[in-house]
């Protein structure tokens, strides 16, 4: 009974949880305060019910009763408060509401965290449901998404072969140490083993490794290996050693599993914090409280000196750290490098993190004492497999090895390596050698510099000639200068592949030379296991001209980079083709390839050369600077990769199809690979001659709000607003990237989720200052990659931050008018600062960051000191329209503060005066868009300064107007030096002499304000400016765009002059024989013929209306109206009015009079009135429509439609619709119905409808209600007896927009088809004598009967299956990508006709393309 209670209880518990939701949603509309601690209270709650949804799927046996019962207790208490109460009868007469938020922000803090609780509890429960578990293949394939190297741990083939144990009773006291730390309880939970190069580090790692191996259950291994792929990737540590713990412990593997489910990038792409956090910290905690024990989990790493990136290593041991801090996860870190490893934080770490031991510390005497018995049981092996005397070698000879040693055991290792390999010297001969050698050096390293020249000797030596040793000492730089210093080993066949067939005849002649260097290069038994020195201070050695005494084996490590970039390049150019992989489609993603395919298609010698050729290039620089062909492809390369990096890495086919067809005519990428221009391409758009002002492009998912150079102009940041479809609401997004290659850096900033409200980076690029959803600010330090503090809610929302220049003072302003000045260090608060009664809008610190202007929506400015507080001068009347600080700006000394008011004009202030020192008058006039701007005309309005932004220098004052016009003013005079047009963004570059500004909405304009000329104009951009600024040194500039792109320009080579204004098409059309190309611009219409495109017609003015094909357009101009025939270019004039269509057959033309009471229809080719309907009626006609036949006309208010016959003038139909509004309405072929689309509102939310009015009886057919209800578009059938509507689709659980195709039958009523389109302005078309609708060029059945392939491919031809997808950045045919398209290519409108399309962009930029029947792939 208490089981089947145990269920019964979820239920009432998921039942009120739906009850709360419900009422912290009311309380959302009705409350106007607290509206984040509402939604704080329900998101814990809608968390609560899904988690007691998946509770309630489990066996009754397996739930917790008494928690289910006690949380139902909790609940309803809630329920009772969150209740609205009894409304009196007086309040309700005055409509007045009873609804109140019960809680205090403390108090709901409290709910939280009870529920919160509840969470843990029932999670809990879920790790152990049989029913949330999967399957052992399913765990395996989830497993296997994490990045795990197998090579690095301890039982993998490639361990065992570089690294051996300790001999017995070797390194006695050293094991001992570490095995106590392992069992000990101290806090002290990560070990430093550190010693210089061949102490024998890696062997002491091993040997713990697999002592722990035999007693722990919990260890997991990783040994590093410089230069070795993965082996030296941090990125891949965490992943490996989770695939190792969860065969230990199911808990944790449950947990981990249920991580990678919910992300299944986690292991693979994620940076070390996160992967730290969600892999390591939170399932080993959860682990931990399901599975009790105090068996610690263990960590051995080694060599953690030898990886690849140095970032992410300080990040690593930063995270190490806080183990300390857990000691609930009861984690064992044991660690083994060089001493470099200091530099990286290890030494920052508090001794009571870590213990330390130094291998050079450990007495010499026990060291020799270890070497000695190492060399007896090498050289005893070595006497029994030679078979040499059994007093061999003698003691003294021992003891020479020893102390030649120097306490190095690689010295050891390396010395019996040589003197038992195969060669034709003998053992005690090359014994010899060693103990009579000299040393040539001073350095610590001086025995182990002998020993490895005397190996290289005796490697060239033997029965060889003069000549033939010569030819084995350049054989050896050939091959051993490559091996020393490839990024990644390869097997010896792929050595031979990539450099060896240079020099070799043959891989065994290849694998000959090198077996002579046995003691010092490991060469596999397995042929697939790669070639590697054993030691890493053997490459130190042959890269040291100051180690390798013997100047013969030295190896120039530029000039082994040099020829290693030209061994790359060749494997590449002979090797390489299109589409290796075999993909069967141009627009195959990356992520879709199976990486199985890759690594059949390309081998190890192959891929090497693709990734690294390009390093190896640059570590050679000096050398290929002296071959200027090479030079110049490898400049070409880089702009064309930079400027294709996106769809490259995207979908790597289009580097062939896209890439090539958009590059510059004369690019040398171009030129070498013209082959491949795709050959079903027929017409190519116009192109540029060479690489343009852009550097590159980068793409962003949201509007780029802001971008700045960072860290001397090494980083880029961009910034934007992303809307979140699950929270529905917007959040901000930060992202850094690369500045020379565009890469974005995923490591160096939080992990943030879709709560992020506010997210600004510091002016130095350090620091990042973070605002959740929830009120609470994070300090981000960026070098440190850690959170340097956080601070919970305020007293109010925040509402803006800023960093000092100095970044010691951050500045957070609230909602409620207060700012508060905390220190960046610890993030205590130094001062509250009062005063302002409305929401802060803007911060600004001065440049020496001991004062703090502070701004609020009530226009008033205030000066404040920030050392101590105090205020020092109130400005009122600001002008403020926006909420933007820069309607003020500080000098760069800090001494002058200017400011935008609201009074038309700019005040300069002496801040330590506290003075007016300029007043700058506006002239006052009325501010009108200019024409480059595409807008309807606005009313006018006052001339507002809008943006002030000083020079470096500070002699110099720009502002911004509202009326689209910057000024530049002399701050010592108050002269306004020039005026030009421009928008809202200006930057100063840092010598003060180039003033940028947006112009025409995308356009970058360059000012030289010293000489007052244009320096140049960058033209790229699709959509509005949102930011700009200037390199360091002045040669490069960022801009950042709402098109989604942030670009860095050449401002050296912009062009002179700007368009004078684009000619952007709304809406594109083709001819009816598709020779011509009609583009309905903004202020006229052109017509371009489509095999030259040339223009041959335009008319200037503005479009009110064209004909459905096309043909015919009217035009108005200076206050006359014309029809012209886009054909033959003849017009004739049309009386002035509004809203004016034209009849399909181009014959009648109706419009409103400008009286707006009238409706007048025109006969064009007579030149006279047809008929005026008297309309009489208080609302404004919106649209007026002509039936198919022209015999009636139909006429739509906001909230009425009537239809007149055009002979007799009458009305004789009007549709009510009192409660809805009308959208679109369409005449069926026949013309007997008129279908109208309009939707409604009520208390569930929007709902849309499509009537079909029956003309000739008056009444009502039928209404067909759906959920789909935005820009909708009817499309009848050829026989009207279908009807389709085409309208966004909007989805909860998708990011984007698709369109949703509707289509009922006219008769029945019945609905027949429902689709979902995921294309930009997709086709819908209907064709006679086939029950079918096509969408973009794909057939869909609207009969009974199934489609007959033969009836789909004889209809198909007559329909066009190319179409643009939603994104608006692939042309798609029958549904598949094909082409790519450049931002600044992408469509604003775009038309089809048969196998050409015309797309015309926001730029002005117009491309032309024709494909041939049949795509290649």
């Amino acid at each position: 009974m208490e089981v089947l209670a145990g269920a019964a209880s979820i239920i009432a518990v998921v039942e009120v949880t739906a009850k709360i939701g419900e009422l912290c949603g009311t309380h959302i509309r009705e409350v106007r305060h607290a509206p984040d601690d509402i939604e704080r209270l329900r998101s814990k709650v809608v968390a609560l019910h899904a988690v007691l949804m998946r509770l309630h799927k489990l066996p009754p046996s397996e739930i917790d009763a008494s928690a289910v019962q006690n949380c139902n207790k909790y609940l309803d208490s809630l329920l009772k408060r969150l209740e609205p109460k009894k409304q009196h009868s007086s309040m309700r007469r005055m409509g007045l509401r009873a609804l109140k938020w019960p809680f205090t922000s403390k108090e709901v803090g409290d709910q939280v965290q009870a529920i919160e609780q509840y969470l843990v509890i029932f999670n809990l429960s879920l790790q152990l449901g049989i029913s949330e578990r999967t399957t052992d293949a399913e765990q395996d394939r989830l497993l296997d998404k994490l990045a795990y190297v197998g090579e690095a741990i301890l039982t993998s083939y490639e361990t065992s072969r570089r690294h051996r144990q300790c001999l017995p009773s070797t390194r006695v006291d050293v094991l001992q140490q570490i095995m106590n730390w392992t069992v000990d309880t101290s806090p002290r939970c990560i070990f430093w083993l550190k010693g210089l190069a061949g102490t024998g580090k890696s062997t002491i790692a091993k040997t713990i490794a697999s002592s722990l191996k035999a007693v722990s259950s919990h260890l997991a291994t990783y040994f590093f290996k410089r230069g070795h792929g993965d082996l030296a990737h941090v990125r891949r540590l965490l992943p490996t050693i989770v695939r190792q713990w969860v065969r230990f412990s199911p808990s944790y593997r449950q947990s981990v599993l249920d991580v990678i489910k919910k992300d299944p990038n986690i292991g693979q792409s994620a940076d070390i914090r996160e992967q730290y956090e969600t892999l390591i910290v939170g399932p080993l905690r959860l682990s931990r409280q399901l599975e009790p024990s105090s068996e610690p989990f263990i960590i051995v790493m080694d060599a953690l000196d030898e990886c690849d990136d140095e970032t992410d290593l300080r990040m690593l041991l930063k995270l190490f750290a806080t183990t300390n801090d857990l000691p609930d996860l009861r984690i064992k870190i044991f660690v083994s490098s060089r001493p470099d490893l200091s530099r990286h934080g290890f030494e920052e770490m508090p001794s009571v993190f870590h213990y330390t031991m130094v291998l050079q510390d450990v007495p010499r005497a026990i060291v020799d004492r270890d070497i000695k018995i190492y060399l007896s049981h090498e050289l005893k092996a070595i006497q029994e497999r030679f078979r040499l005397p059994s007093q061999w070698p003698s003691m003294e000879e021992q003891n020479t090895l020893a102390t030649k040693a120097g306490g190095l055991f690689i010295f050891a290792a390396t010395a019996c390596r040589f003197i038992g390999g195969a060669s034709q010297a003998k053992p005690q001969e090359r014994l010899e050698q060693i103990c009579s050698s000299v040393t040539m050096n001073k350095l610590m390293t001086e025995e182990l510099d002998q020993m490895y020249a005397l190996v290289l000797q005796n490697s060239i030596k033997g029965r060889y000639t003069d000549e033939e040793q010569q030819r084995n000492r350049l054989r050896f730089i050939h091959i051993v200068g490559r091996i020393v210093i490839l990024l990644d080993p390869l097997p010896m066949s792929q050595l031979f592949m990539l450099f060896g067939g240079a020099h070799f005849e043959s891989q065994e002649e290849l694998e000959g030379v090198l077996q002579t260097l046995h003691s010092v290069i490991d060469i596999p038994e397995d042929a697939n296991n790669p070639v590697q020195t054993l030691h890493l201070s053997f490459r130190d050695f042959l890269l040291d001209p100051d180690r390798c005494f013997d100047r013969q084996f030295w190896v120039d490590e530029e000039q082994a980079n040099q020829t290693l970039a030209v061994d790359c390049l060749r494997l590449m150019s002979s090797s390489l083709q299109r589409n290796m992989c075999g993909l069967t489609s141009l627009g195959t993603l990356k992520a879709k390839i199976d990486l199985t395919l890759i690594e059949k298609a390309f081998s190890p010698a192959v891929r090497y050369a693709c990734r690294h050729w390009a390093e190896h290039a640059s570590r050679a620089r000096s050398q290929f600077q002296k071959f200027s062909v090479v030079y110049e492809f490898i400049h070409d390369s880089r702009r064309f990769a930079t400027n294709f990096r996106h769809i490259i890495e995207q979908a790597p086919e289009q580097l062939y199809v896209s890439a090539i067809l958009f590059s510059p005519m004369q690019s040398s990428v171009r030129q070498i690979f013209a082959s491949s221009v795709p050959r079903w391409i027929r017409l190519r758009p116009q192109l540029d001659e060479t690489w343009g002002p852009s550097l590159q492009t980068i793409e962003c998912s949201y509007s780029v709000r802001s971008a700045c150079f960072l860290q001397g102009d090494r980083l880029i940041a961009t910034s934007g607003r992303l809307y979140s479809p699950q929270n529905h609401r917007s959040f901000e997004k930060l992202e850094i990237w690369d500045a020379q290659t565009g890469e974005r850096q995923t490591n160096l900033l939080p992990i943030t989720g879709d709560s992020t409200r506010i997210m600004k980076l510091s002016a130095d690029g350090l620091t990042v200052v973070l605002v959740s959803s929830d009120n609470v600010l994070k300090f981000w330090d960026i070098a440190k990659r850690d959170f340097r503090f956080v601070l919970e809610k305020g007293h109010s929302q925040i509402v803006c931050t800023e960093l000092s220049g100095d970044n010691n003072f951050l500045a957070v302003g609230y909602e409620d008018g207060t700012i508060q000045l905390y220190g960046t260090t610890a993030g205590d608060c130094r001062h509250e600062l009062g005063g302002h009664s409305d929401r802060i809008i803007g911060l600004d610190f001065s440049p020496d960051s001991k004062i703090i202007a502070t701004s609020s929506l009530n226009a008033v400015l205030r000066l404040w000191n920030v050392q101590n507080g105090s205020l020092l001068h109130t400005v009122e009347g600001l002008h403020i329209d926006y909420a933007d600080s820069s309607i003020i700006a500080f000098s760069s000394d800090g001494k002058l503060l200017a400011v935008a008011l609201k009074i038309a004009a700019i005040q300069v202030w002496d801040v330590a005066m506290g003075k007016v020192e300029l007043n700058l008058e506006v002239t006052v006039e009325t501010a009108r868009p200019p024409r480059f701007l595409h807008v309807a005309p606005s009313p006018p309005r006052q001339t507002l300064p809008e943006k002030v932004l000083f020079s470096p220098n500070g002699e110099v004052l720009a502002s911004v107007l509202n009326n689209y016009t910057i000024h530049v003013w002399d701050v010592r005079t108050g002269a306004c030096l020039s005026t030009f047009e421009g928008l809202g963004v200006v930057a100063f570059s840092s010598n003060g002499e180039l003033l940028a500004s947006g112009f025409a909405e995308d356009q970058v304009q360059v000012w030289n304000i010293q000489k007052d000329v244009l320096h140049c104009n960058l033209e790229g951009h699709t959509r509005p400016l949102s930011a700009i600024n200037f390199s360091d040194d002045g040669r490069t500039l960022l801009s950042g765009s709402s098109d989604r792109t942030a670009r860095v320009w050449d401002i050296q080579r912009g062009a002179g002059q700007p368009s004078n204004w684009k000619e952007r098409a709304y809406k594109t059309n083709f001819s009816n024989d598709g020779k011509a190309v009609v583009l309905l611009l903004f202020f006229g219409v052109r017509v371009f013929d489509f095999e030259t495109g040339d223009c041959r017609l335009r008319y200037d003015g503005d479009v009110v209306s064209f004909s459905s094909e096309g043909q015919l357009v009217i035009i108005t101009s200076d206050g006359d109206t014309r029809v012209a025939d886009l054909q033959t270019g003849s017009h004739s004039n049309l009386p002035n009015g509004d809203l004016y269509t034209l009849s399909t057959d181009g014959q009648l033309a109706a419009f409103v009079d400008d009286n707006e009471k009238d409706i007048r229809v025109w006969n064009i080719r007579r030149d006279e009135e047809t008929v005026c309907f008297a309309y009489n009626h208080e609302t404004l006609i919106k649209k007026l429509l002509f039936s198919s036949d022209s015999d009636l006309l139909a006429s739509r208010t906001g909230g009425e439609v009537r239809i007149w016959t055009i002979r007799t003038g009458n009305c004789i139909s009007i549709v009510d619709n009192r409660f809805g509004v009308f959208q679109d309405m369409a005449f069926s072929p026949n013309n007997k119905l008129l279908a109208f689309t309009d939707f409604e509102e009520d208390k569930s939310g929007y709902s849309a409808s499509l009537c079909l009015w029956d003309v000739r009886a008056a009444r009502l057919r039928f209404k067909f209600d759906w959920d789909l209800w935005f820009k909708n578009k009817i499309v009848f059938g050829p026989d009207s007896r279908l009807v389709a509507v085409v309208s966004d689709y909007y989805d909860d659980d998708d990011d984007d927009d698709d369109y949703g195709i509707l289509v009922w039958n006219t008769q029945t009523g019945e609905r027949i088809l429902t689709q979902r389109s995921h294309s930009y302005k997709p086709r819908v078309e209907f064709l006679a004598g086939i029950d079918a609708l096509f969408i973009d060029g794909k057939p869909y059945a609207t009969g009974t009967a199934k489609l007959t392939e033969a009836e789909v491919a004889r209809y198909s031809r007559s329909i066009s299956s190319l179409q643009i997808d939603k994104s608006r950045t692939w042309v798609t045919k029958s549904s598949e990508r094909v082409l790519w398209l450049p931002p600044e290519r992408r469509p604003d409108a775009y038309a089809v006709w048969g196998n050409q399309m015309a797309i015309s962009s926001n730029n002005g930029l117009i491309t032309f393309l024709t494909f041939t029947d049949e795509v290649e792939s």
